[in-house]
């Protein structure tokens, strides 16, 4: 891009002589031979830079700089004085006007050059930081994401549109020197302030946490630390992004990959998980467990008279039923159909008292599900069918010390097959794994 030179000087000699080599050095010159003329050819274009002789009459090169300074339009544009002044009043009075430099006569060429080409780089490079400014300005503003600066105390310095909304205020005037931490439950800031003083020591720090309000929206947030020119920390950049439907949409995925979706009961993936722990805390505690294995007797033929609507209402209330019945340490799970499994935890160390105790908690649990089942059925022609049905269980318990067992399959197949045992027994009973 060719850079355009504005010279002013009522003096032809000297616009000969500036004309005669700038134009090698491939500028583009435009020529106004007074103040007045110059201010009218600047109302039509914008030069690179203004070549401006202090002595011309009526309008001097002062006056003409301080009117060109006034206009919002043209007040970067960088103005060199030309002069045989030498004097120091008379810089000063230049600089005082917005002059950025002095060139003196008689011209050196190459001084002129140098001069020209330093402030139309300037210039530029003035254009270019401004512009990357004001785009970095937008995207700030308008980035989904909330961007602020803290001080050194945590007070907010400065905030973007979305970190505003995301805190409820209406204005950054609103925030400013407000302590950021106010915003985060009380129940984090211990957490979070550990967090601080890492940052302000110098780390770059990213972490999560709760914040005030309503039902407490969670925060992802990353600290920058930002050091001046020896090093020195002098505020804390931060970035903040509410989470809150990600975390909802983690929690639900999580449901679905542990969750019985019919019931709401743990499934199998989550007992295995759960068995794991307990056997491990077993073999510290030496405390023995149980997995009550329950299969429904006469389950079937509800859903074969009403259908599987039925049925699945049927699996909630016993779900429920076996819920109430035990402790709420313990773990009751849906494998799937009409089998359930319950895991007791921390039972009696002594082997035969961990038996007895098991063995109330069956009986229980038997007692419980043979209650009659009152099912209210909506039907598709709007009606409801009022079902009372009877269903029992067949319960087989493998009582285990951590150190006993392998794994979760293995205490799973011995309640397994002690449940068969109950059902061949006649169904209704409860029958224990017994090692052959």
């Amino acid at each position: 891009m060719v850079s355009t030179i504005l010279l002013v000087d009522d003096q032809p000699n000297n616009i000969k002589v500036l004309l005669s080599f700038l134009k090698k050095h491939n500028f583009k010159i435009r020529v106004a031979d007074s103040g007045e003329r110059a201010l009218q050819m600047l109302e039509r274009f914008q030069p690179s830079i203004i070549l401006m002789d202090v002595m011309m009459p009526r309008l001097d090169g002062f006056e003409t700089c301080r009117r060109i300074k006034h206009n919002k339009m043209l007040h970067e544009i960088p103005v060199i004085f030309m002069t045989a002044l030498d004097n120091v009043e008379d810089k000063v009075a230049g600089f005082e006007a917005g002059g950025v430099d002095y060139i003196t006569k008689p011209f050196h060429q190459a001084e002129v050059f140098a001069r020209v080409k330093l402030h139309i780089d300037l210039r530029e490079k003035n254009i270019a930081l401004q512009k990357s400014e004001k785009q970095i300005r937008m995207i700030v503003e308008n980035a989904p994401i909330s961007i602020h600066e803290l001080n050194l105390q945590g007070k907010i310095i400065s905030m973007n549109t979305a970190g505003l909304k995301m805190i409820g205020a209406s204005s950054e005037e609103q925030v400013l020197e407000m302590d950021y931490k106010t915003i985060i439950d009380e129940t984090e800031k211990l957490r979070v302030n550990r967090i601080f003083d890492k940052a302000y020591e110098g780390s770059v720090c990213q972490f999560e946490f709760k914040a005030k309000g309503k039902n407490n929206p969670i925060f992802s947030a990353r600290l920058v630390p930002i050091k001046d020119k020896q090093g020195k920390i002098e505020r804390l950049l931060g970035i903040s992004e509410d989470i809150t439907e990600q975390k909802k949409a983690e929690e639900k995925v999580r449901q679905m990959a542990f969750v019985d979706a019919l019931t709401q009961l743990p499934n199998r993936r989550l007992l295995e998980d759960r068995i794991k722990k307990i056997k491990a805390q077993s073999e510290r505690t030496a405390n023995h467990n149980a997995l009550i294995y329950i299969d429904l007797d006469n389950f079937k033929p509800l859903n074969d008279t009403w259908g599987h609507k039925a049925g699945d209402l049927l699996l909630i209330e016993v779900a429920q039923r076996l819920t109430h019945s035990v402790r709420k340490m313990d773990t009751v799970s849906r494998l799937g159909g009409d089998e359930f499994v319950i895991l007791l935890s921390i039972l009696d160390k002594e082997r035969q008292q961990a038996v007895t105790q098991v063995t109330q908690v069956s009986e229980k649990i038997l007692a419980a599900v043979s209650e009659p089942y009152e099912i209210n059925l909506d039907q598709d022609n709007g009606k409801v069918s009022q079902i009372r049905h009877i269903c029992t269980a067949s319960i087989g318990v493998a009582v285990f010390a951590g150190n006993e067992i392998a794994g979760p399959d293995e205490i799973l197949k011995w309640a397994d097959e002690a449940m068969y045992k109950a059902k061949n027994a006649g169904k209704n009973t409860i029958r224990f794994y017994e090692k052959i």
